[in-house]
C-alpha cells in the first residue's frame, strides 16, 4: 500500500492520482476486515439488522434517512441499510459489508489527504490512515459493522479540522465530509474545540478568507444546527445514566485511551456483574495498569516539549480535547469502547508526530513496526462475532417456510451476537423473500 502511495506524486483525490490512493485503501480495507473480523460477510450483526434493517424493511429506506435513534441521527447507516433491502435478503449481510467497507476507505482517504498537509510524506500519512483499522480499542465491538460507523466519520472529520488549522483551508469535498458527520452525530460539538487555536489570528487573515466552503467551523454549525432540529422531540435520546467519579473517569482516560493507543498487548478492562475482567492481556493488575498508562502520558508530554515550537500548540489542543471528551463522557455515559474511538486515535495521533519530528531519518520504519505490533494486540478480539448463523442457509429455510404461508406473513431471521439476554433477528416479509429469491 506504501508502495502505491509513493507512486502518485502530487495527483489528487477525484482526479487521476485518486484512483490508486482510493484502490490501495479499499483493497486494503477489505483484506482486513475479511480476515480480522469474523463472519463479516456470511452474518448481519447485532444492531445492524436489529434498528437499521427492520426500520427499513418495515418503513421503506428513503423514509428513514433521517430516523433518529438515542439521538444519533446516523445518516450513513441509514443510507446503506436503504440500500441493502434493494437485493436480495440472502445477498445483505454482503451488501451491509461492501457498504461498510466503502465508508471505512472513504474516512482513511479524509485522513491520508489532511495528515498529509501535516506530516508532508505520503508514506507515514498512508500508515496513519491505515492505523484506523488497526486501533485496538475499535476492535472489541465497534469494527466491521454499519452502525458504529459514525465514530470512525465523527473521528476523521477532526482531522479536516486539524489541517484547516495548520493550512487555513480546506476542500470542498472535505467540507461536505465534515457535514455527513455532524448529521452523524452530535459528538462533533466536541471538534469546537479546536477554534480555541484559532484565537490567534493568521498574518493573512482577512474577512474574505472566511467562506462557508473552507471553514470547517461554519460547516460544523449549520449541521450541528440541523442535527438538533432533526432529532427534536426524539423520546429515545440518550440522556446521561451513569455518574462516575472523577478517580474513576481518570482511570478509564489512562486505560482506554492512553493504554490502548500507544501500549502493545493491552487488551482491555470491563465488568460482568460487579466483578473485574481484563481480556486479551498480559497486564493483569489494575494498580499496574493504572501506574503503567500514567508513566507512559508523563513520558509522552515529557518528549512533547521537544517537538518544534510551531507545533507544540496544536499538540497541546489535541491533548486537551482528548481530556475534556473523555472525562465528561466518562462522568455522563462511561467511557465504552466506541466512545474511545476518537481520543485513542489522537493520542496515536500525537505519538505519530513525536516520533517524526525527533526522528526524521527512520520515523516511517518505527511508525510502520508501531502499527504492525498494535495489530497484533488486537488480533484476539470481535468475540462477539465469532459465534454466528450462517445467513445463506436461514434465508433458504425462510423461503420454504414463506412458500406455504401468505405473503403478507414474515419470517425472523437470527444473527449475532448470540446472548442469553436477548435475541437478535431481522423481520423479512415473505414477499420480499420469496420475490427475490
Amino acid at each position: 500500500m506504501i508502495f502505491l502511495m509513493n507512486s502518485i506524486g502530487k495527483l489528487r483525490f477525484l482526479k487521476l492520482g485518486g484512483i490508486p490512493v482510493f484502490s490501495s485503501f479499499f483493497l486494503t480495507t477489505l483484506l482486513y476486515l475479511k480476515f480480522f473480523v469474523p463472519n463479516f460477510f456470511s452474518s448481519v450483526y447485532a444492531e445492524d439488522g436489529q434498528i437499521y434493517l427492520n426500520d427499513a424493511l418495515t418503513s421503506g429506506g428513503l423514509n428513514n434517512l433521517f430516523k433518529t435513534y438515542a439521538g444519533y441521527v446516523d445518516l450513513p447507516a441509514r443510507l446503506i441499510a436503504a440500500l441493502t433491502i434493494l437485493f436480495d435478503p440472502a445477498f445483505y449481510p454482503f451488501i451491509l459489508g461492501f457498504g461498510t467497507i466503502s465508508v471505512m476507505t472513504i474516512c482513511m482517504m479524509v485522513i491520508y489527504y489532511a495528515c498529509d498537509k501535516v506530516f508532508q510524506n505520503k508514506s507515514q500519512s498512508a500508515l496513519f490512515a491505515g492505523f484506523l483499522l488497526v486501533l485496538p480499542i475499535s476492535r472489541f465491538e465497534s469494527l466491521g459493522n454499519v452502525t458504529n460507523l459514525h465514530f470512525y466519520i465523527f473521528t476523521s472529520s477532526s482531522f479536516v479540522f486539524i489541517q484547516y488549522l495548520v493550512i487555513r483551508r480546506i476542500s470542498l469535498n472535505q467540507g461536505f465530509f465534515v457535514l455527513i458527520a455532524t448529521l452523524s452525530t452530535p459528538l462533533t460539538l466536541f471538534l469546537m474545540f479546536f477554534s480555541l487555536y484559532g484565537l490567534k489570528k493568521p498574518s493573512n487573515w482577512n474577512f474574505k478568507t472566511i467562506r462557508l466552503k473552507n471553514n470547517p467551523f461554519i460547516i460544523l454549525g449549520i449541521g450541528t444546527l440541523i442535527n438538533i432540529v432533526v432529532s427534536w422531540g426524539d423520546l429515545d435520546t440518550r440522556t446521561p445514566t451513569d455518574v462516575n467519579s472523577v478517580a474513576k473517569s481518570g482511570y478509564l482516560y489512562l486505560d482506554r485511551v492512553i493504554g490502548s493507543a500507544l501500549i502493545p498487548f493491552w487488551g482491555r478492562v470491563s465488568t460482568n456483574q460487579g466483578v473485574t475482567l481484563v481480556s486479551s492481556s498480559i497486564f493483569n493488575s489494575l494498580y499496574i495498569r493504572a501506574a503503567l498508562t500514567f508513566l507512559i502520558l508523563l513520558l509522552v508530554l515529557y518528549i512533547a516539549r521537544r517537538t518544534s515550537v510551531g507545533v507544540q500548540p496544536l499538540l497541546v489542543i489535541i491533548f486537551s480535547i482528548t481530556i475534556i471528551y473523555s472525562i465528561i463522557l466518562s462522568m455522563a455515559y462511561n467511557l465504552e469502547p466506541r466512545y474511545a474511538i476518537f481520543p485513542s486515535y489522537l493520542i496515536s495521533f500525537i505519538f505519530f508526530v513525536i516520533v517524526i519530528q525527533l526522528n526524521p531519518k527512520f520515523a516511517t520504519v518505527i511508525l510502520f513496526c508501531f502499527v504492525l505490533l498494535m495489530n497484533l494486540n488486537s488480533a484476539s478480539t470481535t468475540l462477539s462475532r465469532y459465534k454466528a448463523t450462517d445467513w445463506t442457509k436461514q434465508v433458504k429455510f425462510a423461503k420454504l417456510a414463506c412458500n406455504t404461508l401468505d405473503d403478507s406473513k414474515s419470517m425472523n431471521i437470527r444473527m449475532a451476537p448470540f446472548r442469553e439476554d436477548a435475541f437478535w433477528f431481522v423481520n423479512i416479509p415473505c414477499s420480499r423473500i420469496t420475490e427475490k429469491n
